[in-house]
C-alpha cells in the first residue's frame, strides 16, 4: 500500500527509533485497514504445527561433519523480518522463519549468525469463509485468491504458505544484504554455496516436513 511504503523503504539502526517507526506502521495500518472495507484474516503460530526433521540428512556443506547439517539451519517465530520490519498488521502475528546459520570466523563450524531465507505464514481455514478474504503481509493485501500459489500445506485446520516471495525476489542480493548489516560474519563461495543448499532443499520440501511433532 502506498501510504505504506516509506516504513519499508527507511532503514534504522536505533533500536529505540525502530520502534518509534513500528508503533507509527502499526497505527496507519490499522487506519488504512479499516478504510479497506474487505475481510482480513490475521496469521496463527501454532506451536504443535512445526517443521520434522526428515529421516535422511540432507548435506548442506561438505566442510561440516554430517551430525552436525541440521544445525546449519535455524527455526524460529518471527514478528519481524530480517531488516526489523513488522510482518502482519499487528505485533502478535508470526511467521515461521528458516534461517541458514553462516559462521562468524573462518572455519567455524558452530552456528553462527542467522540469515533468514524462507517465511511461513500460517492461517486458520474455518476463518477463511471467502476467496476475497485478505491476508495483509509487510504493508500488502493479498486475497487468498492471490494467496493460492503460494501454499505448501493444508490439512483439515490449517493452511501454510511459503510468502517469502513477497520479501525478496534476488537469493544472492537478499544474503548479501543480510550479511552488509553485520560486521561479525564470514562470508565466501563456499558459505554461499551451504545458503544455496539450504535455501534449495527447504524450498523443494518444506511443505512434505510441515507437520505435528509428538
Amino acid at each position: 500500500m502506498e501510504e505504506l511504503r516509506p516504513y519499508f523503504e527507511g532503514y534504522s539502526t536505533n533500536p529505540t527509533e525502530r520502534n518509534k517507526l513500528s508503533m507509527e506502521y502499526l497505527a496507519l495500518c490499522q487506519k488504512l485497514l479499516k478504510q479497506a472495507g474487505v475481510t482480513i484474516i490475521p496469521s496463527v503460530s501454532p506451536m504443535e504445527l512445526t517443521v520434522i526433521d526428515s529421516e535422511q540428512t540432507p548435506v548442506f556443506d561438505t566442510s561440516v561433519p554430517m551430525d552436525m547439517q541440521l544445525q546449519l539451519t535455524g527455526l524460529h517465530r518471527r514478528t519481524i523480518d530480517g531488516y526489523g520490519k513488522i510482518i502482519g498488521s499487528s505485533n502478535t502475528e508470526q511467521a515461521l522463519v528458516l534461517s541458514a546459520y553462516i559462521p562468524q570466523h573462518k572455519g567455524d563450524i558452530d552456528r553462527g549468525v542467522g540469515i533468514p531465507l524462507i517465511y511461513v505464514l500460517t492461517y486458520e481455514k474455518s476463518k477463511i469463509t471467502a476467496a476475497q478474504d485478505c491476508a495483509f503481509i509487510r504493508g500488502r493485501l493479498m486475497t487468498f485468491e492471490e494467496m493460492e500459489p503460494y501454499k505448501i500445506y493444508e490439512d483439515e485446520q490449517y493452511a501454510c504458505y511459503d510468502v517469502s516471495p513477497l520479501f525478496y525476489s534476488d537469493l544472492r542480493r537478499h544474503v548479501e544484504s543480510m550479511v552488509s548489516q553485520r560486521s561479525d560474519v564470514y562470508f565466501d563461495d563456499q558459505i554461499w554455496v551451504r545458503v544455496q543448499n539450504i535455501y534449495n532443499y527447504y524450498k523443494e520440501n518444506l511443505g512434505k516436513l510441515l507437520g505435528y511433532r509428538d
